[in-house]
């Protein structure tokens, strides 16, 4: 079933009157049952005149498609009737009685509640005789009467292998909307009922082909435009597809509707509201202009700014009309145009630029080119400013790329030096949890301790101390932590896998995350064994340096006394008359060293 010809069935509205010219089964269910199914979906009284061995060619279909035509028909909302009940009451076919049928048919419906009358019915009982046929050219143009100021809706169905195809052509001549195999139509063939019942009908239908015939130049003038408009916007989408610049994607937009509306000057500029300037983006002129490619000009110069900023084309038909044009008016002027248009482009409310024309002779732009450069503005917009922002990113996109650059060379050389820092052959370096469990330690803590890596991942930070300082250290940690000492470094022993000791330089601290939530802990030490076994030798020679300087400074002492001594010995020997035996006895004398 056409999905097209439902869509456009359930269209329909009360007044409309329709032929539907079937040349298969298929094709006439096709247009009846969306048409039925419509009407008791919404409630309509819904009348079928067909006779009564096809009754199930109708019902059947229906239930397949769903309806409940048992319960509408136990409720009167669907009512069937042959072509005898409907189109003979009076034992033959009378229009004026059909129509009395309908208008009573549609009075019921509407007293008993129904919004509407839907109404279709088989026409093939009109080949049972001339007089049956003869009346229904007229019957068919009176209804339209009928159907045009009604709460009906009307179908008439024939079938296009047991007509004749002059009583086909009356039969489109009187319907306003054809249903012709799986396709339902405006009819353009259509003739009023006073026309076409008249004796001036040969002129109503000459006037009706002559229209149609300037109906459909028109049409087609209209279409190929509609093509040069798509062909525009093709253009510009292959732009885009293809990442070209914004000044691309304007100039190809410029020279495609030069051709649909030939002009002198056209350009488009785009607006940065925050310097305050326009820039120029693409041009087509013939000469010059100040508004070229990548020209830039203050914002304020441009002029209708304002107008543009609501949405609104701003128009000036003839330059020369205004007492005092701005100095935007002004330049134009110097570049001989006499009138121009400026079409806004915008993007979700916001106003980016303009698409100018221009021409050298007044009111050169009919409304339909107005209405063509307005249909192309927006997409235009959207084109530039996807292209902008392309730009944009490509732009950030290299700045990104040149940080990421930067940034990831920095941190190959943090990296480095962090290595070098951990896997020092000097510094010990571990990391525990909030529990005190080491979570790392690093190569050169391993061979000072003398623990495997896994041995010491199974340890806490206190467990390589002497046990008599980790009171000690666990009180500083504590302090530390509390904010009450600040971070140094500590002298310990430390304990080996194998029992020994050594002494370290040690530098715990606390570890917090990002959110200066306590981590854990972190440190590094050195072990200074050597260093302390030398220093301490140092301090053992200093020590015998300065005892030595005593001794050397009590001999000095002692000596001075005995020289002395000697001196008053001798001074008593003179003054005795005895002479002494030599000048300086002490000359060649050493003291004995203290033992």
């Amino acid at each position: 079933m056409n999905s097209r010809l439902i869509r456009t069935v359930a269209e329909l509205r009360t007044g409309d009157h329709l032929c539907c010219l079937y040349e298969t089964e298929e094709e006439r269910l096709a247009a009846v049952i969306p048409f039925l199914r419509q009407g008791l979906e919404q409630g309509d009284r819904v009348i079928c005149l067909t006779d009564a061995p096809e009754f199930e060619t109708i019902l059947g279909p229906m239930r397949e498609a769903g309806v409940d035509v048992d319960s509408c028909l136990a409720s009167g909302q669907l009512l069937m009737f042959t072509s005898e009940e409907a189109y003979m009451t009076v034992g033959r076919f009378d229009p004026d009685a059909m129509i009395a049928f309908l208008r009573e048919a549609e009075e019921a419906a509407l007293a008993e509640g129904y919004p509407a009358l839907r109404v279709t019915g088989e026409m093939s009982w009109v080949q049972r005789g001339p007089a049956y046929c003869e009346p229904l050219i007229e019957y068919e143009a009176r209804v339209n009467d009928f159907f045009s100021g009604s709460q009906c809706i009307g179908m008439c169905q024939y079938d296009r292998r047991r007509f004749e195809a002059a009583v086909l052509l009356d039969v489109v001549r009187t319907h306003p909307i054809a249903a012709v195999g799986l396709a339902l139509y405006d009819n353009f063939y259509y003739i009023p009922p006073a026309k076409l019942l008249s004796d001036a009908r040969p002129e109503a239908e000459l006037r009706r082909w002559l229209k149609n015939l300037a109906d459909r130049r028109q049409a087609e003038k209209a279409l190929r435009q509609y093509a040069e408009r798509l062909t525009v916007l093709h253009e510009m989408d292959r732009a885009i597809l293809s990442a070209e610049s914004p000044e691309a994607i304007a100039q190809v937009a410029l020279q495609r509707m030069r051709e649909l509306m030939p002009c002198p000057r056209a350009t488009i500029v785009v607006f940065d509201f925050e310097a305050g300037e326009l820039l120029g983006l693409a041009s087509c002129v013939d000469g010059e202009t100040r508004l070229g490619m990548g020209q830039r000009h203050p914002l304020h110069t441009f002029g209708d700014i304002e107008v543009l900023q609501q949405g609104r084309v701003h128009v000036v038909e003839d330059v020369l009309d205004l007492s005092q044009p701005p100095p935007s008016v002004q330049g134009l002027k110097e570049e001989g145009l006499r009138c121009y248009i400026k079409v806004p482009l915008m993007v979700q409310g916001e106003l980016i630029g303009s698409l100018n024309l221009g021409a050298n002779v007044p009111r050169a732009f009919t409304q339909e080119q107005i209405d063509i450069a307005c249909e192309i503005a927006g997409p235009l917009a959207i084109a530039i400013h996807q292209a902008r922002l392309r730009e944009q990113i490509r732009r950030h996109a290299r700045e990104l790329e040149e940080v990421v650059a930067r940034r990831t060379a920095e941190l190959a050389e943090s990296e480095a030096r962090y290595r070098q820092l951990v896997e020092s052959p000097v510094v010990g370096i571990w990391q525990a949890d909030v529990t005190g469990r080491f979570v790392f330690v690093n190569r050169r803590l391993l061979e000072m301790s003398g623990y495997s890596q896994e041995e010491a991942l199974k340890m806490t930070m206190l467990d390589p101390i002497a046990p008599e300082l980790r009171p000690w250290l666990v009180d500083r940690m504590q302090k530390r932590r509390a904010g009450q000492l600040p971070p140094d470094t500590v002298e310990v022993e430390m304990v080996r896998r194998d029992g020994s000791r050594f002494t370290a330089l040690a530098t715990p601290a606390p570890l917090y995350d990002s959110q200066g939530n306590f981590a854990g802990y972190i440190g590094a030490m050195i072990d200074i064994t050597e260093r302390k076994r030398l220093q301490d030798e140092v301090e053992r020679q200093l020590e015998e340096q300065r005892r030595l300087v005593q001794l050397m400074a009590g001999r000095e002492v002692r000596m001075a006394e005995l020289k002395d001594i000697i001196r008053q010995l001798r001074a008593q020997l003179l003054e005795a008359g005895l002479t002494p035996i030599a000048d300086d006895p002490l000359a060649n004398f050493d003291m004995p060293e203290d033992s």
